[in-house]
C-alpha cells in the first residue's frame, strides 16, 4: 500500500518518536524528592526546576566489554560500594568512580582513612552479575561530570551531571535503555540554571575521612 503523504507520515512519526521520549521527564519529579542524592543535586541549583528540561536528543549507547569473568569482589566493595549504583536486586551497578579515582585504605598518624587519587576522564562502566561482564557505556571529557545515577527499572536508570562553563557549571539529564541501547539527552530550557560550584555527592560521607591526593 503506497501512502498518499509520505513526508506527513514521517513527521507523524518524528513528533510521536519525541512526544515518547520526553514524557518520562515531567514522571520524575517524585523520585528528586524521595531520593536524597537526587534531591541534593537539584538543591545545588538555584530556582532548579524539573519542568525546565527538554529532549534534546537520543544517542547510540557505547558497548566496550572489559571482563567476561566479573564476580562480587570483597575489596571492590569495600572501597567502591558505598559510591555506586545497583540495582534492587544487586545484580547490576553503573559505576563512574573506579575508573578515573583511585582509592586505598592507608594508616595516617594511627587513624585509618582512605587515599584518593584522581585522573581527569569520567567513564561509565555497567557491572552485570548475571552475565559476569564488565562493560564502558559511556565516556565524557574533561569539561563534563557525571554526578549521580539512579536505577529506574532494571534495563533504565537516570544519570545527572553537568557541563563546566566555568566558573559555572550547567546540568544535563540522561535517561539510559539497557534493552535499546540508547541514552536519551535532555537540557534545561532555562539556560541561566547554573550551579557556582563542584558538586561532591552525599555518597562520599559513607567513606568517613577521605584524603585527596
Amino acid at each position: 500500500m503506497r501512502l498518499k503523504h509520505p513526508l506527513l507520515f514521517l513527521l507523524c512519526c518524528l513528533i510521536c518518536i519525541s512526544a515518547v521520549a520526553q514524557e518520562p521527564v515531567n514522571t520524575y519529579a517524585s523520585l528528586f524528592q524521595q531520593n536524597k542524592y537526587l534531591k541534593d543535586w537539584a538543591s545545588k541549583f538555584p530556582h532548579f526546576q524539573l519542568s525546565d528540561f527538554r529532549y534534546a536528543q537520543t544517542d547510540k549507547m557505547e558497548s566496550y566489554q572489559d571482563a567476561n569473568d566479573l564476580q562480587p569482589d570483597k575489596h571492590f566493595e569495600d572501597l567502591y560500594g558505598k559510591l555506586i549504583s545497583y540495582t534492587a536486586d544487586k545484580k547490576k551497578y553503573l559505576d563512574f568512580y573506579s575508573y578515573q579515582i583511585s582509592l586505598e585504605r592507608v594508616t595516617v598518624k594511627g587513624k585509618k582513612v582512605i587515599q584518593a587519587g584522581v585522573d581527569v576522564h569520567q567513564v561509565l562502566l555497567l557491572g552485570d552479575y548475571r552475565k559476569k561482564t564488565l562493560s564502558r557505556i559511556m565516556q565524557v571529557g574533561p569539561d563534563q561530570f557525571l554526578e549521580e545515577a539512579v536505577w529506574l527499572s532494571d534495563s533504565t536508570f537516570l544519570l545527572v551531571g553537568t557541563n563546566s562553563m566555568q566558573p559555572s557549571y550547567t546540568p544535563f539529564m540522561y535517561v539510559g535503555d539497557l534493552k535499546k541501547q540508547q541514552y536519551h539527552l535532555y537540557l534545561p530550557k532555562n539556560k541561566s540554571l547554573q550551579r557556582p560550584g563542584v558538586y561532591k555527592s552525599l555518597r562520599w560521607q559513607l567513606l568517613g575521612t577521605v584524603i585527596w591526593l
